[in-house]
């Protein structure tokens, strides 16, 4: 290797280290090096200086100064705007209009240049319209690349080509010579970003499609309930539905216990008045005077039936969507605060306990009801204390919300194993003794039922009678 060969080479490295350091302009570095080739005499200032008159740097340099022209006038500018007006037409649309508009301005222009032009517009049609940016500005690289084969004066490789050819004897490259391989090879790169296209929005569809599935599912499921081909939504849905499904099933039992809790209450509501009914009838149908004192009886009577059946069909039940829950404490001390002034001649201490800060998922009635009733019979039986302890199911007891205990105590005599299930009956008592028509606990099961609940009885640390309630937070 020659001392030329290796200054030659070091001299490059210098230059690309220089130029990538962007410390001085790429075009006086290239003099510079011009100048220390002739210096060295590696080149001659003839063979120097021959470049500058090819007509293939005559033409480049045009080329730049039309890029400019075309720029500074405000040519660019207005065929940049004018993409802007098929931004409602359509993604399909708009890709279109932004590879063609590409192509024919880097048939003159330098791709570099068209892209510097068109990507603000490109940009503003992004913002308009949603679309992600690369979905534009990939088409758009993509043919400022391929649309300089359009014509000889598109990339300065095209008129290096055709002076080569002049050099070694053949004719030039016309303006137009390439246009036809150039429109083919603008054709696929159309066809195949289309295409591309237009096999995402397939495959987008099918994503959508599949993904929706389960929803058409319960859809069809609901329909089928509606019509009363089913009883409830089925299982195996995905987790992100599991919580619809559980409450549409839950609002679902809702109704249908409401409902079968009216069609018992006015079937038992007639059922019972018949007895009542048939005595006063033939107390007035006699032709004795009426004993009044039967009529009173039967009267007490129909009004304890009609008042049980009320309160039973009037239960709101479980929660159905969207129930506010309750604080459970606000309740028992409104309970605490009323019961203590009805027995106030008693002198019972009336003790509240909360574990927490229990909530109950369901009617303010109910909890009332249950709690209120409850309360009552334990100050009735009770000698001087009554308490009351509230607290939170773990959410695995239930399955789905917290649900809610009650502990009831008292320090009376308590409930005979025997006695447990009939004084939760109508009318059931537990003795005569004790003021009462046997209805309040009848209306506390029929309430607890409603919630899927249970109510059970045992013996308290008071010495008297416990009773348990036990609610779940939902299906």
């Amino acid at each position: 290797m020659n001392p030329q060969t290796v200054f030659t080479i070091v001299l490059l490295i210098a230059t690309l280290v220089v130029m990538a350091s962007q410390r001085l302009r790429t075009d006086l570095v290239a003099l510079l090096v011009l100048l220390l080739l002739v210096v060295s005499g590696i080149l001659t200032p003839e063979e120097a200086f021959s470049a500058f008159g090819q007509p293939v740097i005559m033409v480049v340099a045009g080329i730049f100064v039309l890029g400019a022209a075309l720029y500074e006038t405000g040519v660019a500018t207005i065929i940049a705007n004018q993409i802007l007006r098929v931004g409602d037409r359509g993604e399909a649309v708009i890709i279109l209009v932004i590879m063609l508009v590409a192509a024919l301005m880097t048939s003159v222009l330098g791709g570099l240049l068209v892209v510097a032009l068109l990507m603000p517009a490109v940009l503003r049609i992004c913002r308009q319209t949603k679309i992600a940016p690369s979905r534009l500005l990939l088409p758009l690289a993509f043919m400022a690349t391929v649309g300089n084969q359009l014509t000889l004066i598109g990339t300065p490789g095209n008129l290096v080509v055709s002076d080569i050819l002049v050099a070694g004897g053949y004719p030039p490259l016309g303006l137009f010579t390439l246009t036809p391989y150039g429109l083919v090879s603008v054709g696929v790169v159309m066809g195949w970003f289309l295409l591309l296209w237009l096999l995402m929005l397939l495959a987008l569809a099918l994503l959508l499609r599949w993904g929706l599935r389960p929803v058409r599912r319960i859809a069809k499921e609901i329909v089928a309930v509606e019509q009363g081909a089913r009883d409830d939504l089925g299982t195996g849905y995905p987790r992100e539905l599991e919580g619809v499904r559980r409450n549409m099933n839950g609002l679902i039992a809702s109704q249908r216990d409401r409902l079968r809790r009216y069609r018992d209450a006015l079937g038992d509501l007639a059922h019972s008045l018949k007895t009542p009914l048939a005595v006063l009838r033939s107390q007035t149908e006699s032709s004795r005077e009426p004993d009044f004192a039967v009529l009173r009886d039967q009267v007490s009577r129909m009004d304890e039936i009609v008042s049980y059946q009320l309160k039973r069909a009037a239960a709101a039940g479980r929660g159905g969507l969207g129930e506010k829950p309750l604080d459970v404490g606000e309740v028992l001390a409104g309970l605490q605060g009323a019961l203590g002034k009805v027995y106030a001649d008693k002198n019972i201490g009336i003790k509240v306990e909360l574990e927490g800060k229990p909530l109950f998922f369901g009617d303010r009635g109910d909890l009332t009801e249950i709690v209120g009733n409850l309360l009552d019979n334990a100050c009735k039986w009770c000698t001087a204390e009554v308490r009351i302890e509230a607290s939170s199911l773990d959410e695995a007891e239930t399955n789905r919300k917290r649900g809610l205990r009650l502990l009831i105590d008292d320090d009376g005599p308590g409930v005979a194993a025997e006695l447990e299930s009939k004084i939760l009956e109508r009318g059931g008592r537990a003795s005569s003794d004790i003021e009462g028509q046997g209805i309040g606990l009848a209306v506390v099961r029929e309430i607890v039922a409603g919630y899927r609940g249970k109510v059970g009885f045992s013996r308290s640390p008071l010495g008297g009678a416990r009773v348990t309630v036990t609610l779940p937070g939902g299906a």
